[in-house]
């Protein structure tokens, strides 16, 4: 059943509320976790989410990280068997210099990572991946994995209040 619309002067029922916040689930990271001297992603230990059989998901995430300039940040993700997702980095590029420069934009799948630029340990940056998941008839879990996306004994680190959400979309 889609989404109520709501409007002023027409108060939404329980139901609707109910089946409104069904819909969506979200996680917060709860500690700093760093990485150095890899770059063979790891799973993180806060940012995964159940998700449904035969469902549809919309994902966003925003991930508070630093690292060294030539260490970065390399992301990916792990999805249930069956299921596919189609996702954007929304990151600085790999080689960035600053905190203002080019932004990845480009189209992924569960298949491929991304490297996302860093500038310097201490410097907090944001990466806000979004994408479409969609879930085939093996329910299972959405989760970020990182490392390194050139090895460096300075860590990189995923920052505690990175969050992950899910929306699930109704036909």
């Amino acid at each position: 059943m889609p989404i109520k619309n709501f409007e002023v002067g027409k108060p939404p029922t329980s139901a609707d509320i109910n089946r409104y916040f069904q819909q969506r689930a979200h996680v917060i990271k709860a500690a700093d976790e760093s990485i150095a001297s890899t770059t063979t992603l790891q799973n993180d230990d806060h940012l995964f989410l159940s998700v449904a059989a035969n469902t549809t998901y919309w994902v966003e995430a925003m991930l508070r990280y630093d690292g060294v300039t030539t260490g970065d940040l390399k992301i990916g993700w792990v999805v249930p068997a069956g299921a596919t997702l189609e996702w954007t980095s929304n990151a600085l590029i790999d080689g960035a210099t600053g905190t203002a420069d080019d932004l990845w934009r480009r189209r992924r799948t569960a298949a491929q990572d991304e490297i996302c630029g860093a500038v310097g340990v201490g410097t907090d940056l944001l990466a806000m991946p979004e994408g479409l998941l969609r879930v085939g008839a093996t329910a299972g879990t959405l989760r970020l994995r990182w490392a390194q996306g050139t090895s460096s004994a300075t860590a990189t680190r995923v920052l505690v209040r990175s969050l992950l959400m899910i929306s699930r979309m109704v036909p």
